[in-house]
This record gives C-alpha cells, sequence and structure tokens, in this order.
C-alpha cells in the first residue's frame, strides 16, 4: 500500500515523512482544493526529505475550465517545476460540459515530459467517470488518477473507485481519495482494494 500526504508547508512534509508516508503531493491553499505552491517552497521541499514529491499545477481556484491564459500560466508552472528538480506533477482540465479537455490536457502534459503525470479529482466531474478513464488512457504520460469515485468522499465512493480499481488499474495508478486518513484507511482499503491512497491526514 502506497501512502501518499497531501501537505501545504516544508514542515508537513518533513513531518509527513517521518510519521511513514511513501511519498508527499505538495500544494497551497488546500482550503481552496490545492493550486501551484510557491516554487521557493517547492525547492526547499526537494531538498527537506527523500520521499518522491509530486507538485500540484493550478493557477487559480473555481472550476477546472481554463483559457488560454491560464493553460499558458500552468504551462510556465510546469516549466519552472522542471527545473527544479520536480518528477512527477498533478493536474486536470475539463471543459465546460464537464469532459475531459484532451487538448489542454494534452498540452500540458507534453510541456512536462519526462515528468510523470497525475490527472486529478476533475475525472470526478466529469459527465461518466469510465468514459473520461477512457480518454485519459490514449495519453501515456498519464501514469495515475486521482478520484473519489465522482463523490466528496472515498467512503461515499468506494464501490465506484473499486470499479475503477478493478477496470483501469493495469493502466493506470488509482489513488483513492477524499477524507481518508489514519483511523480509516485500512477500513476503505478493504472496501476498496487499491494499491493507492491520498490524504491530508493519512499518516496521521
Amino acid at each position: 500500500m502506497v501512502k501518499e500526504a497531501c501537505v501545504e508547508t516544508v514542515e508537513e512534509a518533513i513531518k509527513a515523512e517521518a510519521n511513514g508516508a511513501d511519498q508527499i503531493e505538495l500544494c497551497s491553499r488546500l482550503d481552496l482544493d490545492g493550486l501551484t505552491p510557491d516554487f521557493d517552497v517547492i525547492k526547499e521541499v526537494l531538498f527537506s526529505i527523500k520521499i518522491p514529491v509530486k507538485v500540484m499545477i493550478r493557477c487559480r481556484s473555481g472550476n477546472f475550465s481554463y483559457n488560454d491564459l491560464e493553460i499558458s500560466k500552468m504551462g510556465y508552472e510546469i516549466e519552472e517545476c522542471k527545473k527544479l528538480g520536480v518528477n512527477q506533477v498533478t493536474l486536470g482540465c475539463i471543459t465546460k460540459k464537464n469532459e475531459i479537455d484532451i487538448l489542454a490536457t494534452k498540452l500540458l502534459v507534453e510541456k512536462a515530459y519526462p515528468m510523470e503525470v497525475t490527472f486529478h479529482k476533475a475525472i470526478d466531474l466529469t459527465n461518466d467517470i469510465f468514459k473520461g478513464l477512457e480518454t485519459l488512457s490514449t495519453i501515456n504520460q498519464i501514469k495515475s488518477i486521482l478520484t473519489s469515485g465522482a463523490n466528496s468522499t472515498a467512503e461515499g465512493g468506494s464501490t465506484v473507485i473499486r470499479k475503477i480499481v478493478q477496470k483501469f488499474q493495469n493502466r493506470f495508478n488509482i489513488f483513492a481519495c477524499g477524507k481518508i486518513t489514519k483511523d480509516n484507511l485500512i477500513n476503505l482499503h478493504d472496501r476498496i482494494g487499491a494499491k493507492f491512497y491520498h490524504g491530508r491526514r493519512i499518516v496521521g
């Protein structure tokens, strides 16, 4: 079981590693569901811990439908992360009609090369999560999916997450997320059967 801790600061990253996290996802403004962190923070986190660091790329709060200027800004953020030595980024773009924005996604994924890419919980807002995953499966560089099973919590989406794992685990690393904590992880794992779990308090 891989435990990915979602953190905002250098101190939280160090503590997550000490508490047994296998890797971290670094964000800013988790109260807004996570934005691109400050580059100085990224640099210090990479220097301070030994476990893998995944960086959120999201230029603003709100929906996940972005205009050309916003896509360009996220492209710049990806380039800066690459210069810092980041190996993995998390991103996600959908259209105003709640379908995968395949053009924007491909553009950012290509910008990220050779970094690995996780498509985040924007997938949960699509009209058909399984159709969305089929679309994303055509983009080789997308290695992981972060999902609550089209629900606000892993608890509520556990049945759907389990189906996603069963259908797509040979293509993606499926990271179950949504209020997963150190206390409910084992119970949820018994129900979901994933290999990867993500949470703010997943190691306490």
